[in-house]
């Protein structure tokens, strides 16, 4: 039912019901005061009667009984029986199964004057105002009726401007209802629409996004598992060989545990980057990144016991950051270095601008200028490289999650100086590491 239908229905019962309750209310008041009315116009007409010599003109509705000692006179319109009271004052009397209101007066010459009216004359009185009383309850059905429909029409115009464009907006991707109507509430709801609408927006958006990189990550990763796993297979098939030396199974156990490394290699890092994409806002710290770095250095030097690592900074380096993220940064970043650059290898923390840095340089080759932006895309690896290339792709994620940037400096043939630069203060920011590549 239409909100305007329901606004005449209201009105139209509501209305009625209103007019019938303020009439009786006001019908009860208006018999009092005619019974008032009633009383003084009997007893003004009984004291005119007692003083007038003549009665003819005096009696009007009704009638007056005067009464001697020689008899009773009647004038008028007067009960056919009844005990008139013997006192002065208003009186009520039945005569023939009829109600009879009177008012009596004693001049003090032994004479009673009754002046009497029947209670008809006021229960006809009182009937005529309750059968218009009834009328104009019946009249106002179909008037209030009329107003609440129009009332209605009125009030839920906003709501239909709003219905017509919600449903444009609900339709198209990107569609608000950019609606102001002046009445609050539909304001409010016009707001609220557009927020829910942003955020169906932004989600379908990340949907779309996310089973688009599901399928290019599910297809590369396919990819880059599939060269060790057939490589397994292979070799696994040559360790059955009847006619295989000691020295070339020696050959292909090593092969299958670089293989096996490699892949574990590849499941962690894949793990370490499903950790930073469900990073959280509660994460970022205030931390001091030289320990950090600290850390990390100490634990570089426990993994590769023949380089030199060293740390260089003036002082702490605070910043809002995720911890276990810059620390995957930086264990990435020196295993980088070592794997494929030269010792030293140093790490050096600074802070200016207000942005926090930190810098790994090694005594490599370095990277070659065309390579310094393929090193960060997903699974880009050197075909003599024992990575999963992934490892950089972290790197480039945890920066911008950071919302920061990371760097290649040095010059080729003078090592690799890998720089990340992160704010001193701030939150996360919305990253995709599956848009860090091709």
């Amino acid at each position: 039912m239409r909100l305007s239908t329901r606004f005449a229905l209201l009105a139209a019962v509501a209305v009625p019901v209103l007019v019938l309750v303020s009439s009786f209310g006001l019908l009860a008041w208006l018999r009092a005061d005619l019974k008032l009315e009633r009383d003084d116009r009997l007893h003004d007409r009984a004291v005119a009667v007692a003083a007038a010599p003549k009665v003819d003109g005096l009696v009007g509705e009704g009638g007056v009984i005067i009464s001697t000692r020689a008899g009773e006179r009647a004038v008028g319109d007067v009960p056919a029986g009844g005990r008139l009271p013997n006192r002065a004052g208003p009186f009520t009397l039945t005569s023939a199964g009829e109600l009879w209101r009177g008012y009596a007066v004693m001049p003090g010459d032994d004479r009673r004057v009754y002046a009497l009216e029947p209670n008809s004359a006021l229960t006809n009185r009182l009937g005529q105002q309750r059968r218009r009383m009834f009328a104009v309850a019946g009249l106002s059905v179909p008037i209030a009726a009329l107003a609440g429909f129009a009332l209605g029409s009125a009030a839920t115009r906003p709501l239909r401007r709003l219905q017509r464009r919600a449903a444009v907006a609900g339709a198209t991707p990107g569609q608000r209802t950019d609606l102001v109507t002046g009445v609050a509430e539909v304001d409010d709801v016009a707001r609220a629409l557009d927020a829910s609408l942003a955020q169906r927006d932004a989600q379908q958006a990340r949907t779309a996004h996310a089973l688009k990189a599901a399928r290019s990550f599910a297809a590369a990763a396919a990819h880059e598992l599939r060269t060790p796993l057939t490589s397994m297979r292979t070799n696994l098939e040559l360790l059955g060989h009847p006619r295989l030396s000691e020295p070339e199974r020696g050959e292909v156990l090593s092969d299958l545990s670089a293989e096996h490394a490699r892949l574990l290699g590849l499941l962690s890092v894949l793990r370490a980057l499903t950790h930073a994409e469900l990073a959280q806002p509660e994460q970022f710290v205030r931390t001091d990144l030289v320990e950090i770095a600290g850390a990390a250095v100490h634990s570089a030097g426990s993994r590769h016991p023949g380089a030199e690592f060293r740390l260089e900074t003036d002082g702490p380096v605070p910043a809002d950051c995720w911890p276990d993220g810059i620390r995957m940064t930086l264990d990435n970043l020196l295993d980088n270095a070592v794997l494929h650059g030269a010792a030293p290898v140093t790490v050096t923390v600074a802070a200016a601008d207000g942005a926090a840095t930190l810098t790994v340089s090694d005594s490599g080759h370095g990277v070659p200028q065309e390579d310094r932006v393929g090193v960060f895309e997903r699974f880009h690896r050197r075909a003599d490289s024992p990575g999963s290339g992934l490892g950089l792709t972290l790197v480039a994620e945890v920066a911008e999650l950071h919302r920061g940037t990371v760097t290649i400096g040095g010059e080729p043939g003078g090592g690799a100086r890998f720089q990340v630069r992160i704010p001193e203060s701030g939150g996360p920011a919305p990253v995709d590491w599956l848009r860090i590549g091709p």
